[in-house]
């Protein structure tokens, strides 16, 4: 008896192992333009929380747009990512470098996006009207966390007078921020006070439309 419930065991293993081993990622689309709700940006980001491996956040707005997404509300301001994701902002379709169709706003008071977890990337989005920072680091519970491999690349920042990243009370070891564009912004990254530590930071190929040059 103890045999056949061990070669039940081996064959389910073996199995397992064909049908690909470790859980998948998964691709959850966004199909709202709200706040919240069903198909929300918000929605998609919960659910890609509550699974292990890194997933992929895509965007499938009806018609052309564009279309703005406004993080402020009663129940949220911005969105926190806690585990390693990639936001495909270039998926939209019609989508194209500078024009970008999708558009995160705020009231200016918080940052729309709060990185949490190494292993993060945004792409393809525009930021507008933003009167602090598009993206901020911190966690929750750790004091002094540490990132590694975050990619910002290919958005917009557009009237946002204020820096784009904001890093503070971190440690953070490879950031690549590249090929984004700007309206007039001449500081993209802030590195605030009791920064922990800071190493292989990528600034570069960013595009700045008033000073007419590539940073």
């Amino acid at each position: 008896m103890r045999w056949m419930l061990l070669k039940y065991c081996i064959l389910a293993c073996f199995a397992f192992l064909l049908a690909g081993g470790a859980v998948k990622s998964a691709i959850f689309t966004v199909t709202s333009s709200y706040t919240s709700g069903a198909g929300s940006f918000h929605e998609m980001v919960a659910a890609a929380e509550a699974t292990l491996e890194r997933d992929t956040i895509r965007f499938q707005l009806p018609t052309t747009g564009p279309f703005e997404i406004f993080l402020d509300s009663a129940q949220i301001v911005g969105e926190q990512f806690m585990r390693p994701l990639f936001i495909d902002g270039n998926s939209q379709p019609f989508s194209s470098f500078p024009h970008r169709l999708v558009t995160f706003k705020t009231n200016g008071q918080y940052a729309p996006l709060t990185i949490s977890s190494s292993d993060v990337e945004v792409s393809g989005l525009a930021f507008v009207d933003l009167g602090n920072y598009a993206f901020k680091f911190e966690h929750p519970t750790v004091p002094i966390p540490e990132f590694r491999n975050i990619r910002i690349h290919g958005n917009a920042f557009l009237r946002t007078p204020a820096v784009t990243l904001h890093v503070t009370q971190t440690c953070v070891h490879g950031i690549y921020f590249e090929r984004n564009y700007s309206e007039g912004r001449t500081e993209f990254l802030y590195i605030g006070p009791c920064c922990g530590r800071m190493d292989s930071v990528f600034v570069r190929h960013n595009f700045v439309l008033n000073d007419d040059q590539w940073n």
